[in-house]
């Protein structure tokens, strides 16, 4: 169970991550732009990362296999992880470890085990690291007196920031004067009107269970640091440009402490206050035909970024039952042969199941496993049939052209039987392809240990 959800995580941290390179580009596409874009930008990463997501659209800009942590590298001979980007899934791939025949038990089940146990440790640290600081300034804060509202006022505190979630209070230090009070309080209210302080007790538990991808503690702290400059800009948007420095000084007073005050694990310095007052001086409210231009983009990121890509198999093949059109490779010297009258019928259900059924006894549909998309190079599929020779001219040119081919496997296809068993049995193999005019060929045969051996190819053709 835990694993299953390690799995699910690494898959979800992977397409946040890519998530994550796309919106570092954007923001600095949007770097004169209000913050307020950016900030809305890293809801998409928040999103990506803490929901399973399986909408998938045509507007998709993402590059790459949604789903490249599966069990079945646990038990593959040879592992591999099918990310869609071919250099990394080489490097990584070859760095696997594959399952020893002699070993009852394969490595990539070791290591799963163990990943699994030390993410669950540093998520438990972290959880009880922000309950701890969270239970620390509740104790700090006993002394703090109600000035009028959900405002605050406290002698243990220098800065000021908002706690809760349910029922935020501000807390402020009773040394402000009259004038930066005015302009921290609206600051603060601000947080609260935008749902800012429940927007980051999620990110921190997304964070948590993250916390081995070093993209997602940048995303972290650099989507703090737009809602920060994206609330400084609603406060001079209300209160006008005339108070820039006025409000940089308070910034400048009071800002630097403020991290350590909202369950945040990332120190920022006086370099993140800089930032923050440069932006203030430099703020100009935006053209009208930029404000379009930019809510356009943002609008698009988010379309294409939040849902995944269609899957190829299901827009090319999912959905079907399909028959047997020809018989265009009968492997010789066999007395067992295929017509398309007695060849089986296979059906390919919408999430990328294949079935197959028996034409002769008609029985109910055996379930053979997903499709997967396989990495072949020209010309491999000819190795793994049995008798190339009798393959005619046409068939082998078309066959040397297929570029994308996908395969029917378990995902628990090592799990039941032991290796020693696996090695001297004869497992059925069905890959299909398609070919430049679109025609669907379904490769059959079997594979005995890492040996395959293609004995019938057909063509096939969708029935409903």
């Amino acid at each position: 169970m835990m694993e299953q959800m390690f799995m699910h995580i690494l898959n979800m941290s992977f397409m946040g991550s890519v998530v994550i390179v796309f919106i570092l580009g954007l923001r600095v596409a949007l770097r004169k732009a209000p913050k307020k874009y950016s900030y809305i930008l890293w809801g998409i990463a928040l999103i990506r990362l803490s929901v399973p997501l399986t909408l998938e659209s045509a507007f998709s800009l993402i590059p790459v296999n949604p789903t490249p942590f599966t069990e079945k590298i646990l038990y593959d001979m040879t592992p591999k992880i099918e990310t869609g980007i071919e250099v990394f899934d080489q490097t990584l791939g070859s760095a696997l470890p594959g399952a020893r025949p002699a070993e009852s038990v394969n490595p990539m089940q070791v290591y799963s085990f163990l990943g699994t146990i030390i993410w669950s440790v540093g998520v438990i640290a972290l959880l009880i690291y922000g309950i701890t600081t969270f239970v620390k300034l509740r104790q700090q804060l006993k002394g703090a007196y109600r000035e009028k509202g959900n405002i605050y006022v406290s002698k243990a505190i220098q800065t000021p920031f908002v706690l809760g979630v349910l029922s935020p209070r501000i807390y402020l230090p009773d040394t402000l004067d009259t004038a930066e009070k005015h302009y921290v309080v609206l600051h603060e209210q601000m947080h609260i009107r935008r749902l800012d302080p429940i927007i980051r007790v999620i990110s921190y538990m997304v964070l948590c269970l993250h916390w081995f991808n070093p993209l997602v503690w940048l995303a972290y702290g650099l989507s703090e640091k737009d809602m920060e400059m994206s609330c400084d800009e609603m406060v001079l948007n209300q209160l006008g440009p005339h108070i820039k420095k006025e409000y940089s000084q308070s910034l400048l007073h009071f800002a630097t402490g403020r991290r350590r005050y909202n369950l945040s694990l990332l120190a920022f310095g006086e370099g993140e206050v800089i930032g923050r007052v440069k932006n203030i001086l430099n703020f100009k409210k935006p053209k009208t035909y930029l404000t379009i231009g930019v809510t356009v983009l943002v609008v698009i990121a988010v379309i294409s970024l939040v849902s995944n890509p269609i899957n190829p198999m299901q827009k090319k093949f999912g959905g079907h039952v399909y028959q047997v059109e020809e018989v265009i490779y009968d492997a010789p010297l066999y007395s067992f042969t295929y017509f398309p009258e007695t060849a089986p019928r296979f059906n390919i259900s919408s999430d990328n199941q294949l079935y197959v059924q028996s034409q002769e006894e008609m029985r109910e549909w055996t379930l053979v496993g997903g499709l997967y998309e396989a990495k072949i190079q020209e010309g491999q599929l000819l190795e793994w049939v049995q008798f190339p020779d009798f393959i005619e001219d046409t068939l082998e040119q078309e066959i040397r052209g297929i570029r994308k081919i996908y395969r029917a496997q378990s995902d628990i296809e090592l799990a039941s039987v032991s290796a020693l068993v696996q090695e001297s049995a004869y497992d059925p193999v069905y890959i299909i392809a398609q070919t430049q005019d679109e025609r669907q060929l379904l490769f059959y045969g079997y594979q005995r240990g890492e040996q395959i051996e293609i004995r019938w190819i057909f063509t096939i053709k969708a029935t409903t």
